[in-house]
C-alpha cells in the first residue's frame, strides 16, 4: 500500500455552481490553478519546517515558493507572481513573505469548505431554500463582500463624518486593501486606544494610513513616564539611605 505523506493528497474539496458566474471560470488555465490551490491548501491547521525556522501554516493557507508553484504549473515564475496578484487583488487571496517562500491564504476557504454545511445538505438537501443558496453563493467566489463597510465602521469605533460620502470612497478601495485595513484596525485601536487621538475616517482612508507604521499614542507615553519616574527616585533614595 502507498504511504502518502501529505495530507493534501487524501479527501475532498467542494465547488459551489456560483463559481460558473465568476471570472476565472472563463478562463480555463486560471481556473485549473485556482482548483489547485484550494486542493492545495491546508484542511486544519499545522506547522512547516523551513531550515532553521517553523512557520505557521493554518487552514486555508499553503507554504510553497513561486519556484514551487511554477514547477508545479510548468510555467515560469513572473507567471505565478502575476496571478497571485491578480488573485489579491480581487481579495481572493493574501500573500506574505516568509523564510525563502510565500504564504499564501485563501480568503474564503471557510465559506465553502465548511463540513458541516456540507453534512447537512447530504442529509437533507431540501432544507436549502433559495435563501440560503444565495447568501452562501455570495459568499463563496464574490469577493465584493470580503470587507464591508459597515464592519469597517463599527470596527473603526470612530463613527464621525459624512457616511454617505464614506461608503462611496470604501467602494473604490481595492479587496486587498481592505483586507490590510481589517488587519490593521486592531493593531491601530491597541496603540490609539484614546478615539481623541485616532484619525477620523476619512483621514484614514484618503491618507491610506493602513500602510503607515503604527506610532504609540502620546497619551499613553505621558501616562507611564511618571510611573518609571517615580520607581527612579525609589531607587535614589534608598541608595542615599544605605549611604
Amino acid at each position: 500500500m502507498k504511504e502518502i505523506t501529505n495530507t493534501t493528497d487524501i479527501g475532498w474539496v467542494k465547488l459551489h455552481r456560483s463559481i460558473q458566474d465568476h471570472w476565472i471560470w472563463k478562463d480555463p488555465l486560471k481556473l485549473k490553478w485556482w482548483i489547485d490551490i484550494i486542493m492545495v491548501v491546508n484542511h486544519a491547521d499545522s506547522k512547516v519546517n523551513l531550515g532553521l525556522k517553523i512557520i505557521e501554516c493554518k487552514r486555508g493557507q499553503s507554504v510553497m515558493s513561486l519556484s514551487g508553484w511554477a514547477k508545479r504549473w510548468g510555467v515560469s515564475k513572473s507567471m505565478v507572481r502575476n496571478f497571485f496578484n491578480l488573485l489579491e487583488n480581487d481579495g481572493m487571496i493574501i500573500q506574505e513573505n516568509v523564510t525563502k517562500s510565500t504564504r499564501i491564504t485563501d480568503c474564503n476557504y471557510d465559506s465553502y469548505q465548511d463540513v458541516a454545511h456540507a453534512r447537512k445538505t447530504h442529509e437533507d438537501p431540501n432544507k436549502n431554500d433559495k435563501n440560503n443558496i444565495d447568501s452562501y453563493s455570495n459568499n463563496l467566489y464574490r469577493s465584493n463582500e470580503v470587507y464591508s463597510f459597515d464592519d469597517f465602521w463599527n470596527d473603526y469605533d470612530k463613527k464621525v463624518g459624512d457616511k454617505t460620502k464614506l461608503k462611496v470612497k470604501w467602494s473604490k478601495i481595492s479587496n486587498a486593501d481592505k483586507l490590510k485595513i481589517k488587519a490593521h484596525i486592531p493593531e491601530y485601536k491597541k496603540a490609539q486606544p484614546d478615539k481623541s487621538y485616532r484619525k477620523n475616517p476619512e483621514t484614514y482612508l484618503n491618507n491610506k494610513s493602513w500602510n503607515d507604521e503604527i506610532i504609540k499614542s502620546p497619551y499613553l507615553k505621558d501616562k507611564e513616564e511618571p510611573v518609571k519616574r517615580y520607581r527612579t527616585l525609589d531607587i535614589e533614595l534608598n541608595d542615599n539611605f544605605i549611604e
